[in-house]
Order: structure tokens, then C-alpha cells, then sequence
């Protein structure tokens, strides 16, 4: 499967369809490309801040927009996600729960049958 093409079809296809159920392998692809984005703005933001802080400013604007054009997107497939687990979309609430965030969004990145 092409990867690219799997995380942009998370936004052409199903950007806002939070019914249906998405496997483990589109969810990975698509939180660990949007992290990989995330971070690689960030760096180069960190880059050229003693450069031009004009740049950085641009940059941190950017990370800024991706980050509101992600939200979306993301909320849709980890719901599609945890419907694809046999769970409802309360469980999006321990999102909202420091440090448990990170154990939840790990765990749906395993297949229902623990593998």
C-alpha cells in the first residue's frame, strides 16, 4: 500500500465521515505522517530562529494552520478507529485526560485480536 496516498486520502476522501470503521494500518499512517510533518516544521523553525526571526514567525504560523487542518480529519478517524475496535465515541474523552492520551492513541493502533 503507498503510504502517501493512504495519509492524503484520509483528506480527500474521508475528512469529515466520522461513520464506518478504519483498520489499525490507515490510523498509524496517518497519526505518525502528521507527526512527522508536525515536528519537521518545528525543527526548522528552531533552525532559523537564530537565522531570521521573521521565518520562524512563518513557520510557527504553519504549524499552527496543519495543526487546525488536522483536527478534523483526526477526530473522524479515531473515532472510525475505535468503532473498527467496538467501541463508541464517548471513548474520545480520554483524549482530554493528560498522560492517558498518549496510552489511548497507542492502543488504537492495535488490531482488535491484541496484534
Amino acid at each position: 500500500m503507498n503510504v502517501v496516498k493512504t495519509y492524503f486520502n484520509v483528506f480527500k476522501k474521508d475528512f469529515a465521515n466520522f461513520k464506518g470503521t478504519e483498520t489499525a494500518e490507515t490510523y498509524v499512517i496517518f497519526a505518525v505522517g502528521s507527526l512527522i510533518i508536525s515536528v519537521g516544521l518545528l525543527i526548522l523553525a528552531l533552525i532559523f530562529y537564530s537565522v531570521e526571526p521573521v521565518i520562524t514567525g512563518a513557520l510557527f504560523c504553519v504549524l499552527g494552520i496543519f495543526g487546525l487542518a488536522v483536527l478534523i480529519p483526526a477526530l473522524a478517524i479515531i473515532t472510525r478507529r475505535l468503532r473498527g475496535k467496538g467501541k463508541t465515541a464517548v471513548w474520545l474523552l480520554l483524549l482530554l485526560i493528560p498522560t492517558i492520551d498518549v496510552i489511548f492513541l497507542v492502543w488504537l493502533a492495535f488490531d482488535k485480536n491484541g496484534g
